[in-house]
């Protein structure tokens, strides 16, 4: 994904399709994206295979599930690796996209211990003769602790925490319900070819096998 981020921008309909019909009545209105899609094609042409949501096969192998509990609760992906029957290891894995320079948080945040997969649109210098700045595809990987920066992420925790207050007052309603959300977005200005390669080489060695 990460040297081929051009897989990331297909539009798989037989994939959509299938995972659509994965999620079932279980995805809480969830709409299949084509990038979500896209990465499970990417999964599965790398040799995972997608087990029935919430059973751990017995089969030994590589293995995914897909928007386990809701888009809203938790990563898109949670990929495993079976081994003697018995689930050894497992990570998240979260989507994000955008077809700009930024993407949306909304109520959500970097969770530690998750797998970032962030697709974006990089714009490169003008070239003499054309009118429009030329694009290229990104893919940035790497894991939530490492992306904000300090002070991002103080920010972050007393702004949730100002929802959380507004929340518990506004909740004391008679009939009327209302709730406090964000739109919060992010700037993909932060993910440069050198803290991308850096957040990439702390995100594979954290995946080695402990000794």
């Amino acid at each position: 994904m990460r040297t081929l981020p051009q897989d990331l921008e297909r539009k798989p309909v037989e994939m959509i399709a299938a995972l659509q019909a994965y999620i079932g009545s279980d995805g809480q209105g969830t709409k299949v994206s084509e990038h979500e899609a896209s990465i499970a094609l990417v999964l599965e042409e790398t040799g995972f295979t997608r087990a029935p949501r919430g059973t751990t096969p017995t089969t030994d192998g590589l293995w995914y599930w897909y928007q386990l509990q809701g888009s809203q609760q938790a990563g898109d992906f949670l990929v495993f690796e079976v081994k003697d029957g018995v689930k050894r290891a497992e990570r998240i894995l979260d989507a994000k996209h955008s077809n700009g320079t930024s993407i949306y948080l909304n109520d959500g945040t970097f969770e530690p211990g998750s797998i970032y997969i962030v697709s974006f649109t990089r714009l490169l210098d003008r070239i003499k003769g054309q009118r429009k700045k030329p694009r290229e595809n990104v893919c940035f990987i790497g894991l939530g602790e490492d992306i904000f920066t300090d002070k991002d992420r103080e920010v972050m925790v007393t702004w949730r925490a100002a929802l959380r207050a507004m929340n518990a007052v506004s909740s004391d309603t008679d009939h009327l319900r209302v709730y406090a959300r964000s739109a919060n977005q992010y700037s993909c200005g932060r993910f440069t070819s050198e803290f991308a390669g850096a957040c990439w080489e702390k995100t594979t060695a954290s995946l080695s096998p402990s000794e």
